[in-house]
């Protein structure tokens, strides 16, 4: 008997879907992704990528993607409130190192 090929349905096409979609994708699966907004487009967020989450993008081959639209986050970057006010300094070095 001959089985059908998997077939895998993501609800969202935010960031999260679309990496997701991308990488079953990129292991040959036949992928659908739902997403409610008629279109995708830019919203003007932007996203923090740890060091835990680069080692997984590394083991993607997108580290070179990253680095190139990306920016460094430095040891004098901070988190803020909408109101200016400091939250917290960003973490910038691998704990495990």
């Amino acid at each position: 008997m001959k089985s059908e090929p998997l077939r895998v349905a993501i609800v969202g096409g935010g960031i999260g879907g679309l990496f997701t979609a991308n990488a079953l994708i990129s292991q040959g699966l036949d992928v659908t992704v739902y997403e409610q907004a008629p279109k995708l487009g830019e919203v003007g967020a932007g996203i923090f990528v740890t060091p835990n989450s680069v080692r997984q993008l590394q083991r993607l081959s997108l580290e070179a993607s990253v680095i190139q639209r990306g920016a460094r986050v430095g040891a004098d970057s901070r988190y803020y409130h909408h109101d200016g006010s400091e939250i917290a300094s960003v973490q910038v070095r691998d704990r495990r190192l």
